[in-house]
């Protein structure tokens, strides 16, 4: 993994001046710690997307009820007591 050195996240600065002061270096952990940054954002975009996805829904639903309400008010008298019996 290449050092950072500039960007990181707080988490990540702390472990590198950490890491600095040790005077060694886990390379796997910060992988881990920027692995576990990115799922975490990953989470945060689907749950974006699942609010925009119910948004969109409910608005197709009323649109829906919209045009029937619509076609049925263009039905003539006959047709609509056509459809009742």
């Amino acid at each position: 993994m290449t050092e950072r050195t500039n960007g990181g996240s707080p988490l990540t600065e702390a472990l590198e001046r950490l890491f600095a002061e040790a005077g060694r270096r886990e390379d796997a952990l910060l992988q881990a710690v920027a692995a576990y940054e990115e799922a975490e954002e990953a989470r945060a975009r689907l749950r974006e997307l699942e609010e925009e996805n119910r948004r969109l829904k409910e608005l197709l639903v009323k649109a829906r009820n919209t045009a029937a309400a619509r076609a049925s008010e263009s039905m003539s008298t006959r047709l609509r007591e056509a459809l009742r019996e």
